[in-house]
Formats: C-alpha cells, structure tokens, sequence
C-alpha cells in the first residue's frame, strides 16, 4: 500500500516541479531582459516579477534576494553561452 501512496504522490508531484521549472525560467529570463533594458539600478524583484507574469511572493520563493536573482540571471546567461559554443565547436571536430 505505501508503493501505491509513494507512485501516486511522484505522480501529483510532477506537474507541480514542472511549474516550478517554467517559473524559475520566467523569472531569469525576465531578469535578463530587465537588465538589459534598465540596468542594475532600474531592475527590481518587483519588475522582473511583473514582466515574468508572477507575483513578487513567487519571485521570492525562487530566489530570496535580489542578489540572488540577478546572480543566477548572470549564470544562467553564462551556461547558454557555454552550451552555444559546444554546439558550434564540439569537441574532436
């Protein structure tokens, strides 16, 4: 019986960690192209939250601190970077 509970409740759990995912994606792109347009003065939580289509509490919940959120924006501009380049030059071409 606790297989069935365990199986069911990954199963309920799934659709929520995908929203999680979508939502995080949101919020860093958003910072990213709030960045880009107003700089760090004019890039809040509160805007980037806005321009991804969620409430600031959601913003928060993904990332604690504006510090926070503008950093893994940086990163996460990094690793397409990265990752682009791998594609174009992989390795033992």
């Amino acid at each position: 019986m606790g297989d069935v509970n365990q199986a069911t409740s990954a199963a309920a759990r799934a659709p929520k960690q995908d929203r999680s995912r979508a939502t995080r994606q949101r919020l860093l792109e958003a910072a990213v192209a709030c960045l880009a347009e107003h700089g760090w003065a004019g890039s809040t939580v509160a805007v980037v939250a806005e321009r991804a289509g969620v409430s600031r509490g959601a913003a928060q919940h993904h990332f604690p601190t504006r510090e926070d959120l503008f950093t893994a924006a940086v990163e996460h501009v990094a690793e397409e970077r990265s990752t682009a380049l791998r594609e174009l030059f992989p390795q033992g071409a």
